[in-house]
């Protein structure tokens, strides 16, 4: 029983972890769209994402604004 219950748990940790690296692509996506379009209030483009508890992120230091997502 203890056998299955672990690969349960790795599996189900495999598809968060699976899960949360598409969330973070489809983040990604979104930001360098808004990096594009919306340079006032994304400005310097470029930035790298970053992750701070359950948040993805990226700040932009010109406009003092950030752009972010709940994982």
């Amino acid at each position: 029983m203890k056998k299955i219950l672990t690969v349960i748990a790795l599996t189900m940790m495999m598809s968060f972890s699976a899960h949360a690296a598409d969330m973070h692509g489809r983040a990604d996506m979104l930001f360098d769209w808004a990096e594009d379009h919306l340079p006032e209030y994304f400005y310097p483009g470029g930035q790298v994402s970053q992750t701070m508890g359950e948040w993805y992120y990226r700040c932009y230091s010109d406009t003092e604004n950030c752009v972010g997502i709940n994982t």
